[in-house]
């Protein structure tokens, strides 16, 4: 009977031991997904370090924000919207299994970063239509209310305060202008002042104590979409009326803001210039040309780039095919912002409405970027050029492409329109129209906003 029990207890005792073995070996290759995040509350693009803690995995899947995902171990991502998010992770092993994990983040609203401009009433419509720099502050021009005044304002940073200066009435609509500062410390407001059969501008003058010198009237036979110094003066220009049809036009002003003298670019045909800038060896100007029509304001619209010697003496254009010609139909359409930059490559980038080109400084074409309308185009943008590419606003986004305009990254600022980006302190600065509801009514109103290089934004 012993005997039987010995044999008995030696396989007993090798079973006992190749189980305990294979579990052990089964514990050291369990599937686990695990990750931790440096943030749980973030602002749009505000990037979220990703530190990978999953054991016995073969692959890793993180998926964030609309269709976003990555294969890396221990990525670094970002939000493009506000609101409450997810970033959920994938492993899988050599087997075949995969588990999942989430974490949920919190993206704040982009308002939050942003400063309300002042409004009397809370119905007032606000919307800026231009910005720049004046005593080492940022300033904007507003329109208050659909046809109403025109106010220049500056903003104080520090203080979080405004002061706000009245410049004229709003007889038209006025989606663009500018500001001249200008030697004998007077200065010039030019706005674009449109309707749908109304094509002009207003051009007024103010002296140092912000007291109207002249203008103030609406002026059909010109419009002036801005201005650039020359010399000792400023090159303004826009089109000129020939015999009932606007033309590309240059105005050669004096450092007191006076005419000295004005070229009709007349074989052009009807058009305007949009913008201008200085080259190696001369200038470069983007605009548009359309046709006369009998049945509508006018039709077959199309950019154009112009190049010019340093004379300013026009040696040749380039017309572009468009597909903006069947919704770009009425003097309101053309009462918008015109940008042109040259890139850190040599080539130079145009865009307006919702077409950007790449080109070369013979206007050759690069690339082409046509965006979609999704029922509504935001015909007033900004531009800036980085040291690796170039920034737009866009339909309510803001987007970053290399200079090969490859998109880098974007988010949702909500701003509809946003007449110039300006660089101060080394951050990039904007005002921009966005709509919001007061729990019956929309109503639209200017915000002042800052963005770094990399899209993240600055809190205010």
């Amino acid at each position: 009977m012993k005997k039987n029990l010995k044999k008995i207890a030696l396989p007993l005792v090798a079973f006992i031991s190749l189980t305990s073995c294979t579990s052990e070996e089964e514990l050291e290759r369990k599937l686990v997904a695990c990750f931790e995040v440096d943030k749980l509350t973030v602002k749009v693009n505000e990037p979220i370090q990703i530190t990978n803690c999953s054991q016995n995995a073969a692959s890793y899947l993180f998926e964030y924000g609309y269709n976003k995902s990555t294969t890396e171990v221990n990525p670094v991502v970002s939000f493009e919207k506000e609101g409450e998010k997810k970033i959920i992770l994938t492993v899988k092993n050599d087997r075949g299994g995969f588990l999942k994990k989430s974490v949920s983040i919190t993206v704040k609203s982009v308002k939050d970063s942003y400063i309300e401009t002042p409004s009397i009433n809370s119905s007032d419509q606000i919307l800026p239509v231009y910005t720049g720099i004046y005593n080492k502050k940022l300033f904007f021009i507003e329109r208050e209310g659909v046809v109403g005044k025109l106010n220049f304002v500056e903003f104080d940073e520090i203080n979080k305060t405004f002061k706000k200066i009245f410049i004229a009435d709003s007889n038209y609509n006025v989606s663009y202008g500018f500001v001249n500062f200008l030697s004998n410390t007077n200065k010039n407001f030019v706005f674009m002042s449109t309707m749908d059969r109304i094509y002009g501008c207003k051009d007024v003058f103010v002296d140092d104590n912000w007291q109207r010198i002249s203008g103030g009237s609406h002026l059909s036979w010109k419009t002036h979409y801005g201005f650039l110094n020359k010399d000792n003066g400023f090159i303004y220009f826009g089109s000129y009326q020939v015999d009932g049809s606007h033309i590309p036009t240059i105005e050669l002003r004096s450092e007191t803001g006076e005419m000295t003298e004005r070229k009709i670019l007349e074989n052009v045909g009807q058009g305007f210039i949009g913008t201008i800038l200085k080259t190696d060896d001369g200038y470069m100007a983007f605009g548009g040309k359309i046709d006369p029509s009998s049945t509508t304001f006018y039709e077959n619209y199309r950019p154009i780039i112009l190049f010019f010697n340093n004379n300013l003496e026009l040696l040749s254009y380039r017309e572009y095919e468009s597909g903006l010609s069947s919704f770009v139909d009425n003097y309101n359409d053309l009462s918008e912002t015109f940008n042109l930059k040259k890139l850190n490559n040599g080539n130079y980038v145009a865009y307006s409405h919702n077409e950007l080109r790449i080109i070369t400084n013979k206007g050759e074409v690069v690339k082409e970027i046509v965006f979609p309308d999704n029922g509504y185009i935001s015909y007033v943008n900004s531009m800036s050029i980085t040291n690796d590419g170039f920034i737009i606003t866009q339909n309510e986004y803001i987007r970053k492409y290399t200079n090969e305009g490859v998109e880098i990254k974007s988010f949702w600022f909500k701003g509809m329109r946003t007449p110039k980006f300006v660089k101060l302190n080394n951050n990039i600065y904007f005002a921009t129209l966005i709509k919001t509801y007061d729990g019956s009514n929309y109503i639209y109103k200017t915000f002042i906003g800052a963005i770094d290089e990399n899209l993240e934004l600055i809190d205010l």
